[in-house]
């Protein structure tokens, strides 16, 4: 299949009504869309810089396959309403499982003609696969900036864990200190000082 007429089925799937309003699923299917020769070695922490870029910390593959999931689930819509009558199937196969002959996908991105031998169904004519002239994708702004925390000075750290210190001190001192199992205080025996 041709790179090119897989590059304009994305951009015509980025322009639908489905993903208005869906700037991280559209990032996502970007990120696709860019990677597209590089596939199978596409890397999940690729894709997590790519969607989130102050949060590679913090991201993990667990949350690219969320968002997996979710344009998975938005492609299907998708191909059911306004793709109703593309010419070629884009579709997310789940990496983590292995298929039937036990291997792993490796792409990210399938795509397929519409019908199943490899030609179009002869429900739709050739008017209807010529795609309609696209505009241009507007670019997703970037992500606010992350600020770094304001210094603090030693003095300062200092005094906040003397705080706390005085503070687990005083709870430590409500408590009762002789106690049994049952939480309740111990009797003294008078006879035996202990």
């Amino acid at each position: 299949m041709d790179r090119k007429d897989i590059q304009e089925q994305i951009a015509r799937i980025l322009q639908s009504d489905i993903l208005a309003g869906k700037t991280q699923l559209k990032r996502l299917l970007q990120v696709l869309r860019c990677n597209l020769e590089f596939q199978s070695t596409l890397k999940p922490e690729s894709v997590i810089q790519g969607l989130w870029p102050g949060e590679t910390n913090t991201k993990s593959p667990a949350h690219v396959a969320t968002e997996m999931n979710r344009l998975r689930r938005v492609l299907e819509v998708y191909y059911s309403d306004e793709g109703k009558n593309d010419p070629i199937l884009i579709s997310l196969p789940n990496r983590a499982n292995p298929g039937p002959d036990k291997v792993r996908e490796r792409r990210w991105i399938v795509a397929e003609p519409r019908g199943t031998d490899g030609t179009l169904p002869s429900s739709v004519d050739a008017q209807s696969t010529t795609a309609p002239p696209l505009a241009p994708i507007p670019p997703i702004p970037p992500p606010l900036p992350v600020l770094p925390a304001p210094e603090v000075s030693s003095h300062r750290r200092l005094k906040a864990v003397a705080t706390v210190a005085a503070a687990v001190g005083m709870v430590a001192g409500m408590l009762p200190k002789h106690t049994r199992r049952d939480r309740r205080p111990k009797r003294r025996d008078p006879k035996n000082p202990r």
